[in-house]
């Protein structure tokens, strides 16, 4: 007989073996149930995180990996418009996939401006959509130095390696592209800037010929339409067809015009003046105007055509979204062309952040922003619509 320590009461040797084997029994349910558990979290670990057995007849081919994943990417390049200049090796990697080549490498210039995260991410997603692995991410020591890797199928290794170039011309910031004089023409250079893929705004004179064609032209292609609508001058003689505004009208005639040029022209977002340096200036008269304007709700853009022009800040205080010139592209004043004229606001981007350019329906004009456009795109500006300005004032 022996005493158990907690109880102070004696057991006998049977109940000590009868026990003995209850314990047995129960270790050997716990390592029953230990042996069935790690068996299930095995099984659940290769359902859920082992990679999906696909039959042979599915599997992609190397080629059929990186040649998708390469569209993909030159699609990225493209939304950031990256010049082809800036991306070495890309052109080989058809051939690469095809070979028995086992690495290779394509090196990618990038601006010291240039923020990479948003890029690096969207490169990240098209590697998991085309079953690429990302077996290497880093930053080297080295400065300015980053570096993906991934492998397809076969075991082939794709390497990014982006090197940041201080030199490397990158400019951002936002332009928004306003043409005026729309509606004296209805083909010629209105094709031309139909043709552009920026987000210009059309700018149209109610009353003219062919108004209400180019504003529907337009708009079926996806540009903004303004209403270009006419003011008094100073020293000029500005057309009167029912639509101008003068110094003279009452509040009542005003808001008549407003309303009239909005119906010729339903598809606007905005409005500007054509001319106006006299009206621009007049306190009563556009306070009378942005009174008329408020009722439609859109927004204004001051062309300034007189540097003394009220026209913004009251369009400010009435509560109407508004804007106003940076600089006219195409002014027959000034010495320099379109091309320069553009190439100076690019360059200023760096303090102004954004700008709102006017050029004018002309050929000249539409044929060099066809070229000039795209080239500062494809060095990090950001051509967009007016009212993605008016959302970041």
């Amino acid at each position: 007989m022996k005493r158990n320590f907690r109880s102070g009461k004696r057991i006998s040797a049977n109940k000590r073996s009868i026990s003995s084997r209850t314990a047995v029994f129960a270790r050997l349910k716990w390592i029953a149930f230990l042996s069935i558990l790690v068996l299930v979290l095995f099984y659940v670990n290769q359902a859920v995180f082992a990679p999906a057995q696909k039959p042979e007849k599915e599997a992609q081919s190397e080629v059929t990996d990186f040649s998708q994943w390469r569209n993909d990417f030159e699609t990225i390049l493209s939304r950031f418009y990256f010049p082809s200049e800036w991306v070495k090796g890309l052109n080989r990697l058809d051939k690469f996939a095809a070979s028995g080549e086992r690495e290779l490498t394509v090196r990618i210039t990038i601006p010291g401006k240039f923020s990479i995260h948003k890029m690096i991410f969207a490169i990240l997603q098209i590697a998991r959509e085309n079953h690429l692995q990302t077996v290497e991410s880093y930053e080297k020591l080295l400065p300015n130095f980053f570096r993906l890797s991934f492998t397809a199928s076969g075991g082939k290794l794709l390497n990014l390696q982006f090197k940041t170039d201080a030199d490397a011309e990158w400019y951002s910031g936002k332009i928004a592209v306003v043409i005026d004089d729309f509606g004296y023409k209805k083909s010629g250079s209105v094709d031309r800037f139909l043709r552009l893929p920026f987000p210009i705004a059309f700018s149209v004179i109610p009353g003219t010929e062919y108004d209400e064609l180019v504003a529907q032209k337009a708009h079926d292609a996806g540009f903004d339409i303004l209403i270009h609508l006419p003011m008094e001058a100073l020293n000029t003689k500005v057309e009167n067809r029912g639509y101008t505004i003068f110094t003279k009208m009452s509040e009542k005639q005003i808001g008549e015009a407003v309303a009239k040029a909005k119906k010729k022209i339903p598809f606007a977002v905005g409005l500007n003046n054509h001319m106006g340096s006299k009206a621009t200036a007049d306190r009563r008269t556009m306070t009378r105007f942005m009174k008329a304007l408020k009722k439609y709700n859109l927004f204004f853009l001051d062309s300034e055509t007189n540097r003394k022009s009220v026209a913004y800040l009251l369009a400010q205080k009435a509560g109407i979204p508004a804007l106003k010139l940076t600089t006219y592209l195409d002014n027959p004043q000034s010495s320099k062309s379109v091309a320069q004229k553009l190439e100076e606001v690019v360059k200023n981007l760096e303090k102004t952040r954004t700008a709102v350019v006017i050029g004018h329906d002309r050929n000249a004009t539409a044929k060099i922003l066809t070229e000039a456009i795209p080239h500062w795109a494809y060095h990090g500006v950001s051509f967009v619509k007016l009212n993605e300005l008016l959302e970041n004032k």
